[in-house]
């Protein structure tokens, strides 16, 4: 039995998130260990700054848009190895697509949900993102290695969703990879990405 066993719960602990039973449990466990009640208040300490915080903004549109291509085409980086991932096989080198986003496009354009199979890491992410940036009338695409989805702002009087499709299983047409997808959900850009 491990020494600290309600470690993932201490924060939702201090900010009185769990359930009775759960905090009772937390409760016990605080009365004998030093170590974690230190840490529950230092999360204390933060739970009563948090009235002081920024409120959550939502960017407009474009520079949504914008900021995600930017974080998903800087260099991806593993910090729990601490090297570069897409340095780390010289043969699976993935270099990402840049593509400028057309915000009057955007405006008319629809979003695709797409839930994809296959991916297995950051650089199996990049392709797929890479496929689907790579079709003319896409605008913008993103990727959620973590989730198995990419969503794609598109212009659907130049694209189709099977052709969002097809791309997405082109980008492993490298005879090593191998991705699928299916079409999950669809939208107006407009009401998609307006909150």
């Amino acid at each position: 039995m491990t020494a600290h066993p309600h470690t993932d719960d201490l924060p939702a602990f201090a900010l009185g998130a769990l359930g009775c039973d759960e905090a009772q449990l937390i409760r016990v466990h605080l009365a004998a260990c030093p170590r974690c009640r230190a840490t529950v208040k230092a999360y204390d300490t933060v739970v009563c700054l948090l009235p002081y915080a920024a409120p959550p903004y939502t960017p407009p549109a474009h520079l949504r848009w914008q900021l995600l291509a930017r974080v998903t085409t800087s260099e991806l980086f593993d910090s729990t190895q601490g090297r570069s991932m897409m340095n780390e096989h010289t043969n699976c080198h993935v270099e990402p697509v840049e593509k400028p986003l057309d915000e009057a496009a955007l405006a008319n354009a629809s979003t695709v949900n797409l839930v994809v199979q296959g991916m297995g890491c950051l650089r199996c992410a990049m392709r797929v993102r890479n496929g689907l940036l790579g079709l003319d009338g896409v605008l913008a695409a993103d990727v959620f290695l973590e989730e198995g989805r990419a969503v794609a702002a598109y212009d659907p009087a130049r694209v189709e969703t099977g052709d969002l499709i097809a791309a997405v299983a082109a980008a492993g047409g490298d005879g090593r990879h191998h991705y699928q997808a299916q079409v999950i959900g669809r939208a107006p850009a407009a009401s998609t990405l307006v909150q």
